[in-house]
């Protein structure tokens, strides 16, 4: 199961609004705003899947490629290591 997505975004501001809007219509909402994260959860919940707006790490253009990242859930570390 994917546990989360990062969204690259080179202006948060303006993106909040986009994805609050887009978002809320299937009923996720933001329950998270810190520094250069923004997170949405189903009904504003942290306690599953989760989509995150953030700038890219690397202060670059957000782009498909960079601020785009994909996160996995895994039960033990030895799924991680097989799962690498």
């Amino acid at each position: 199961m994917i546990g989360y997505l990062t969204i690259g975004a080179a202006d948060l501001a303006q993106s909040k609004f986009f994805y609050d809007a887009v978002l809320g219509a299937i009923g996720w909402k933001r329950f998270a705003e810190q520094g250069s994260f923004i997170g949405y959860g189903l009904g504003g919940r942290n306690d599953g899947q989760s989509i995150w707006l953030c700038t890219p790490y690397d202060g670059k253009e957000a782009r498909a490629g960079n601020g785009i990242m994909v996160g996995f859930d895994a039960a033990t570390p030895e799924q991680v290591h097989a799962f690498y």
